[in-house]
């Protein structure tokens, strides 16, 4: 395998891999990824990779288990977010769960979003891997976020949550323009602010 793969877990641990290292200067590929960390890309040595001490190689082995509908995964992938440390690399786990068409997954994921008291960041890593799922459960939450000022991580997931959501706001279109204007500031990138106006053009987002 030498393409890049599409499913949202594996995109987004092979995103946080380049984060993590800091090596490759492209994105890598997940035959180039494994072969660095010597993973074989089979079920027995991706659950095994489960239990790495590299949390990109475990958030890249659960992706490639749900890419792979290996459901006899299901039981390695829930034990290893039992005990993951880290919250980007849960989403991941969760994430690959619910590709897999398992409960928990889905459960943890909505509740990861809606949970007012966990890192913004983490709420819309889970909000979007529900989206790219096809489940468009977190726009309150999303808009909760934002309303909240977090810091550029959680901005970006929040505000790319938005331009992708297929769900009309609740919110009135005034309260709304608020909310997204207050989420934007002069160094604001400019993804941020296409993703701002592109989730209600008429919205005409500037930044303060």
């Amino acid at each position: 395998m030498s393409k890049l793969i599409s499913t949202p877990a594996v995109v987004l641990a092979l995103f946080l891999s380049g984060h993590i290292s800091a090596q490759e200067e492209a994105p890598p590929t997940t035959a180039s990824f494994l072969a660095q960390h010597h993973v074989e890309d089979t079920p027995t040595a991706l659950r095994a990779a489960l239990s790495s001490p590299d949390p990109a190689v475990r958030g890249v082995a659960a992706g490639l288990l749900a890419q792979k509908k290996d459901t006899k995964s299901i039981p390695f992938l829930e034990a290893a977010l039992v005990h993951e440390p880290r919250p980007d690399i849960q989403v991941t786990l969760a994430g690959a769960l619910n590709q897999l068409g398992d409960g928990v997954g889905h459960l943890w994921l909505v509740n990861k979003c809606k949970q007012a008291n966990a890192e913004p960041v983490a709420r819309m890593l889970a909000a979007n891997e529900l989206l790219g799922a096809h489940s468009d459960e977190c726009l309150g939450s999303a808009l909760d976020v934002l309303a909240a000022n977090p810091d550029h991580d959680g901005t970006s997931q929040g505000l790319l949550y938005l331009r992708k959501s297929k769900t009309p706001p609740a919110n009135s279109l005034r309260e709304l323009k608020i909310k997204l204007e207050a989420t934007l500031s002069d160094d604001s990138t400019s993804e941020d602010r296409w993703n701002a106006s592109e989730f209600w053009p008429s919205l005409e987002i500037r930044p303060r």
